[in-house]
Formats: C-alpha cells, structure tokens, sequence
C-alpha cells in the first residue's frame, strides 16, 4: 500500500506543477525520497520479524531493491533539472 503513495506524490506532483520541468524536479525529488523511506517506514509498523529459513531477499534486499528505484527517480529529476535549466535560457 505504501508504494502507491509513492505513485500518487508523482502522479500529483506532476499535475500540480502542470509537467513543467521545475516543477517535475520537485516532484521526483519528493517522489525519491518517499520511495528510499518504504522499507524504513515498514521496519517502524512491522518490526524486525525474520524467520532464518525464510529464502525471501530479507530486509537488506529490500532496502537495496528501494534505493535502486529511488535512483532511477533521482536521475530523472537531475535530468528535468537540467531540461529547466535550458528553459531559463
């Protein structure tokens, strides 16, 4: 359920800021952050519950998985940076 609120800050960032570049920075940027803090806000409702025979990638791989995405979002709100750079001019 989280991730979904990861989705809506972008889907509402973007419409908000009407797919300017700026205000698609912003949004990503937002959008990064929410993704890198899911696995943490599921630690902080859940708990550290693991069971050592679980074969699941654990909370490490989690973390991992979350960054990774959460990069994909911060490369693309560094490109948008630049995208309104190039607009100023």
């Amino acid at each position: 359920m989280m991730y979904f609120g990861v989705l809506l800050i972008g889907i509402l960032g973007a419409l908000l800021f009407l797919f300017r570049p700026r205000g698609m920075m912003y949004s990503l940027y937002a959008t990064a952050i929410a993704q890198f803090l899911v696995p943490f806000i599921g630690l902080l409702i859940r708990g550290l519950q693991m069971d050592p025979v679980d074969m699941r990638p654990g909370v490490f791989g989690i973390i991992i998985l979350n960054t990774f995405f959460a990069m994909l979002f911060l490369v693309s709100a560094t490109l948008f940076r630049i995208a309104a750079k190039a607009e100023k001019k």
